[in-house]
């Protein structure tokens, strides 16, 4: 890599910059911010899901009991 070019390319350039870049490393390096966020998203999805469905259903169990005391 030129000396000039040192500064303006992304680290994972300069870390495989004469490497083989063909078998993995370099594109699962690439890809991984993109995968962390999935992977936080679909963790974060989960738990408001998991956390919804408690609530709701602590919700519909109070409002049953308030009817079949109503009635």
């Amino acid at each position: 890599m030129q000396t000039n070019q040192i500064l303006s390319a992304p680290l994972i350039d300069i870390i495989f910059d004469g490497r083989n870049k063909d078998y993995g490393a370099y594109e699962l390096r690439k890809a991984y911010e993109k995968r962390i966020r999935k992977a936080l998203l679909i963790t974060l999805l989960l738990a408001v899901l998991g956390f919804g469905s408690v609530v709701l259903a602590n919700t519909m169990k109070i409002i049953t009991g308030l009817l079949r005391t109503l009635s």
